[in-house]
């Protein structure tokens, strides 16, 4: 492994694991054999064949391959990776021969203390990307695993947060306060008083705000480090906890397999459905937090609230990805988004009409990936 950054690889492997991110490289016979093995089949796959590859991907016969977002000029593939032997995965790795097999990825990746794997995919792309917007996946009491396959291969971005932390609605409007910023008395009442308040209809997954800030509050503090390695075939990323975590932007093609890790005795958890894959940005989570408040909030707590969504806009201004993760149901939303993020700088007019707005920041029920994905094959 090698530093991404000004750091040094040992700084940054230390502060990952106070993070509670472990790096693990090979050690075993058998596991430097398998990542020679993912090496090779990552050569192949982009480099070697990548127009047999891509033909392979884009035919898509069992509905498994989709995009991530942050690819830009190149898509980032996700294909769920099965047992079925006519998946695009297995064709993939038959179309390459040389031994490595769907069991024998899951074996590498089944280590301490991971008892099953949940929506277990191959994600890869032929060329350079963008990058992802950081965001919190609600991995709790899960891992995410990430297994890299390709030469000298970015790792997935943790970023380090700074401050204390924001695990309540009291504890928010102190970063605000602290920020030298006058929250409105009725705001701050409805974050201090009824923060552990249990939310009911379409909101009730948050159990309440409080909860849902322990879990996903790391996105309103700032970024104290961007912590990233170059990580050789075969090393294991694992990580704990809810981190803010994004795809690194890349220069070349680059594969891994990813993985959320199940514990033997994982239990339930808020924002989980069995696979951890409730995901949250900055901004879609205020928007959600909007959602949850406004139907409770004066005009002046209104305004301040789509105020603050201003700086989180501003600092990725890409209405095209946020339209794709609010989905349909939320047309609405993300064209109001798309106004803000085209208006930039000069908001006033749009901050005006959302606040009047009764029907725009509606309760809509936060899916997972996994329920999206279902809902698309039914449909």
């Amino acid at each position: 492994m090698a530093a991404l950054h000004a750091a040094d690889e040992a700084t940054i492997i230390r502060e990952l694991d106070a993070m509670g991110v472990e790096c693990i490289e090979p050690a075993s016979e058998r596991e430097h054999a398998t990542a020679a093995l993912m090496e090779a089949f990552a050569a192949f796959v982009l480099e070697e064949q990548p127009r047999q590859s891509l033909a392979i991907l884009e035919r898509n016969h069992d509905g498994s391959v989709g995009e991530l977002q942050g690819g830009g000029e190149h898509a980032i593939y996700r294909v769920e990776i099965t047992d079925d032997d006519e998946s695009v995965v297995s064709r993939l790795l038959r179309a390459h021969g040389h031994g490595l097999t769907v069991e024998r990825i899951r074996g590498h990746m089944l280590r301490r203390g991971v008892d099953r794997l949940e929506n277990f995919m191959l994600v890869l792309a032929f060329g350079p990307t963008s990058g992802q917007i950081r965001h919190i996946d609600a991995m709790v009491p899960n891992r995410q695993l990430c297994c890299y396959m390709s030469r000298d291969c970015p790792s997935t971005v943790v970023y380090a947060p700074d401050g204390p932390a924001v695990d309540s609605g009291a504890a928010l409007v102190a970063l605000w306060e602290e920020g030298g910023l006058d929250v409105p008395a009725a705001l701050r009442r409805l974050l201090v008083e009824e923060g552990a308040r249990k939310l009911e209809g379409q909101f009730k997954f948050w159990r309440t705000i409080d909860d849902a800030l322990r879990c996903f509050g790391k996105l309103y503090q700032p970024v104290a480090r961007r912590l990233a390695l170059t990580c050789a075939p075969g090393t294991l990323l694992s990580a704990g906890g809810n981190d803010v975590h994004a795809g690194p932007p890349t220069s070349s093609p680059r594969m891994f397999a990813f993985a959320v890790g199940v514990p033997e005795d994982a239990g339930d958890a808020p924002f989980t459905d069995g696979d951890g894959e409730v995901q949250y940005n900055a901004v879609l989570f205020h928007l959600d937090l909007c959602c949850v408040l406004f139907g409770r909030s004066d005009a002046e707590s209104k305004v301040f609230l789509l105020r603050r969504l201003v700086k989180m806009v501003s600092e990725h201004p890409d209405a095209e990805s946020y339209s794709r993760q609010l989905g349909d149901a939320r047309a609405d939303l993300a064209g109001w988004l798309a106004k803000l993020i085209g208006a930039l700088p000069t908001v006033d007019h749009v901050l005006r009409e959302a606040a009047a707005s009764e029907s725009l920041f509606c309760t809509e029920t936060k899916k997972s990936r996994r329920q999206k994905r279902r809902e698309k094959r039914r449909s």
